[in-house]
This record gives structure tokens, sequence and C-alpha cells, in this order.
């Protein structure tokens, strides 16, 4: 896919989010069902020729920001356990071996980010009989997906160019397709929908980012006993169009930013705290909206 290409398939997944979304509204609009299963219908199509196109010469077809974002979150959980236990025991030369900013295992070249999850793997798998909140089935599962990673960042490209100039390049076709539905359905909302016509366009809009710029959103989390920052704590934000997971800083503050929609709802979750579920938070454009979390640790009997 080219940069033009993956600019229109963005915008009709935020379509696709944004029907979700009104899909009561959009339900009592007669001739909607059927643009709507049109819709669908090539969006499956347009999916499965992005990843007949990606496919590797031995057959995978798997997504490399899917893989990546994967490998990410699984060392990031096996991760804030063991730091979390190493603390609770003392252990403080694994704690401050494994104690890593969030970015560790995300920014940098790609054979850089697999050197350090392999290396903290291999921290956490030294120290098994230490840990007792790791067994081998953890291990495996952090091998898997390093191993999955690491194997498609070297796919070959050379197959993408055949499909091309074979004409077994489908995308360009089912873009179009879905891309008539999508103008069929604003046409339907502009005609009995009006008030979402506006927030539609800006979802249809190709190669501009999405995002009212000034809207911003700060949790701080800190626990319930002691009053202390908690770090790596998963913070995951939707806003009406995309779902985006963050994870607390060693003072414990998560910030988002770009925020299309003023209202959204959050989700803190963590191992060892109860987890803490927000709806229909409303942010300030051009001010920045703070939020203050105390966690409650997970009582250990009440989880027997």
């Amino acid at each position: 896919m080219n940069k033009y290409e993956k600019a229109r398939f963005r915008a009709f997944r935020r379509l696709e989010s944004f029907m979700k979304q009104i899909n009561d509204e959009l339900m009592t609009v007669e001739l909607y069902p059927n643009q709507k299963a049109g819709f669908d219908n090539a969006m499956h199509r347009l999916r499965k020729a992005i990843q007949k196109q990606a496919k590797q010469v031995k057959g995978t077809t798997t997504d490399k920001s899917v893989l990546k974002t994967n490998m990410i979150e699984t060392m990031h959980k096996f991760t804030n356990r063991a730091c979390i236990q190493a603390l609770d025991l003392q252990l403080n030369s694994i704690y401050f071996a494994l104690k890593k900013p969030v970015t560790y295992f995300s920014r940098g070249k790609g054979h850089d980010i697999i050197g350090r999850a392999t290396a903290i793997k291999n921290i956490m798998s030294d120290n098994l009989t230490a840990l007792p909140c790791l067994a081998d089935a953890d291990i495996a599962e952090m091998e898997l997906a390093i191993k999955q990673y690491s194997k498609i960042q070297h796919r070959p490209k050379f197959e993408i160019g055949q499909n091309k100039v074979f004409g077994t390049d489908q995308i360009p076709l089912w873009l179009n397709k879905t891309g008539e539905f999508a103008d069929n359905i604003c046409i339907l909302i502009t005609s009995y929908l009006p008030h979402h016509l506006g927030i539609w366009n800006e979802h249809a809009k190709v190669g501009k980012p999405l995002g009212v710029h000034h809207v911003s959103l700060a949790i701080h989390l800190t626990d319930e006993v002691n009053d202390l920052p908690l770090i790596r704590i998963k913070c995951t934000v939707f806003n009406g169009t995309e779902t985006i997971i963050k994870y607390s800083s060693k003072r414990g503050w998560i910030h988002f930013h770009s925020f299309y929609s003023a209202s959204m709802d959050i989700a803190i979750e963590d191992p060892y705290h109860e987890p803490v579920y927000l709806q229909n938070i409303s942010a300030v454009e051009k001010k920045t909206t703070r939020i203050n979390l105390k966690l409650k640790l997970i009582d250990p009997e009440a989880t027997a």
C-alpha cells in the first residue's frame, strides 16, 4: 500500500468505528442496512487484499505493527509483575535491572527493540526461583512474542511487487468499492441525521491528522495506602474513534494529547490493583483535564 491508500484505509476505519457508535440511530434509516452490509463486505474484502499483499513467501500474513504491539504488551505485563515482586522481596539488583521506561520496548530500530526484549526476558528466566510470580509458561509466552516480531522483521518485499506487476493487487478496487458505500451512507446521514454530518466529514478526511490538538488529559495514579506514585500501570482510553494504550511513568503520570472527541471512556487495569473504569469523561478544549486516582491493592484472600 502506498501512503495515499493507507490514508484512505485509516479514514474508512474511522468511519467504521463511528457507525458503531451511532448504530442505534442509523438503524432507524430504512435504506441504511443494505448500504452498511455493502460497506462491511467491501471492508472485509479490503482487509483480505491487504493481508494478501503483505503475505510472506512462507505463507504468514500477520501484520508487523500488530506483532510489535503484542510483544510490547507481553513484555510490559510480565516485567510489571516481576518488578513489583522484586520490590516486595527487596531484590534490588533484579528490580533495577528490570525497571525500564515505558518506551524501552517501543522506540528504536527493530533489531534494537528485539535485543532489549530478549535481554529483559533472559533476566526473568534466570531468576525464576527468586520470582514466584513467574512461571516457565510466562517465559515461553515472551519468547513466542519476541520470535513472531523478529520473524516478520525480515519478511521479503518482492512478493508485493509481483502482486502489482501481475495484476493481483486488489487493494485499489476494494478501496473504491468501500468509498462508494461510504458516500451513499454519507448521503443518508445528510438526509436523515444531519446533526452527525460534521463529525462524519471529519472522520472521512484523507491524509489529515484527526484530532483537536488543544484537548489533553493527564491522569495521576497513586497507591491508596501510602500515596506513592504507581509506575507501569496500564491505561486504556477510547475517544470514540480509536483506542489508545499508555503506561504510567515513574512519577505516576499518564498524558494523552490530540483528542478528536472531548468525551472519552477510561480503563485503569493492573494485576495487583482493583481496576477503575470511568465513562463519558469530558475534556475542555485548550485546557488539560487532570484526574487523580488512588488505586486499591487487590486483597489476596478475596481472590483465593
